[in-house]
C-alpha cells in the first residue's frame, strides 16, 4: 500500500511532485554522502595533536578531541573512510552515522545548479 506522503507521485522522475502530500518540501539535491565518525588513536605510533593534523589534511572535519581517551570525533565524506584507516597513528575508525548532505546556496560544497535550486525553496 502506498504511503499517504507519496500520494500523487508518478512513475516518471520528471513528473514527481516537489512536495509531499503533507506540504513538506522534498530533498531534491544530494550534494554528498557524509559519515559522522570516531577515530581512535594508536598511542604507540603518534600523538593526538599529530593525528588531528593528519586527519584534517585528509579531509576530516574535526569537531572534538578527547586526549584522555585518545579519541577524535568529526565527519568526513563517506567515500574517504577507508583512506582514514590507512593514516599512521589511526588504530581504527568507527562509522557512527551516515547521511546525505544538501548544502545551502553559497556553500563551496554545494554541487547544485544555483539557478534551479531557488525554484523549490518555500516562500
Amino acid at each position: 500500500m502506498a504511503s499517504a506522503a507519496l500520494a500523487g507521485a508518478s512513475s516518471s522522475p520528471s513528473d514527481k511532485p516537489r512536495t509531499f502530500a503533507n506540504g513538506h518540501v522534498r530533498m531534491e539535491h544530494q550534494d554528498a554522502e557524509m559519515s559522522d565518525i570516531i577515530v581512535v588513536l594508536d598511542e604507540c605510533n603518534c600523538t593526538l595533536d599529530a593525528l588531528v593534523i593528519r586527519l584534517k589534511s585528509a579531509g576530516m572535519c574535526v569537531e572534538a578531541t578527547d586526549s584522555d581517551n585518545g579519541v577524535v570525533e568529526g565527519c568526513v565524506l563517506s567515500n574517504q573512510l577507508k583512506s582514514l584507516e590507512q593514516i599512521p597513528g589511526v588504530k581504527f575508525v568507527r562509522d557512527v552515522f551516515n547521511y546525505v548532505a544538501d548544502f545551502p546556496l553559497g556553500d563551496p560544497r554545494n554541487t547544485d545548479d544555483d539557478e534551479r535550486c531557488d525554484e523549490h525553496i518555500p516562500r
